[in-house]
């Protein structure tokens, strides 16, 4: 632990999260993980598709389906050993059990 004063007392470091002094504040608290990839269902063209990168795919009338094709495509990924997210547009991004 690393001790200073401050404001009329000793405060600990470590107990607020600060980096040990020479220590860069991205080494202790920023992930070294690749980038997550993020495959979007959002409504296009009067229906619905997956966006990833600014490209749209799989483009159909059932939201469905295009959740289904934005869960395979996430799988395929993610066995090749990425990171991945499918986010439904204009939905919490949190799986709540229940639509």
């Amino acid at each position: 632990l690393h001790r200073f004063a401050g404001a009329g007392r000793d405060c600990f470091d470590a107990a607020l999260n600060y980096p040990a002094p020479g220590t860069e504040p991205n080494e202790i608290s920023m992930s070294k993980s690749p980038p997550r990839l993020i495959f979007t269902v959002t409504p296009h063209e009067g229906g619905w598709a997956v966006e990833h990168d600014g490209a749209y795919s799989d483009m159909s009338g059932s939201r469905d389906e295009v959740m289904a094709s934005a869960s395979r495509r996430a799988r395929e990924v993610s066995a090749a050993g990425g990171l991945t997210q499918v986010v439904i547009k204009g939905e919490p991004r949190f799986f709540t059990g229940a639509r």
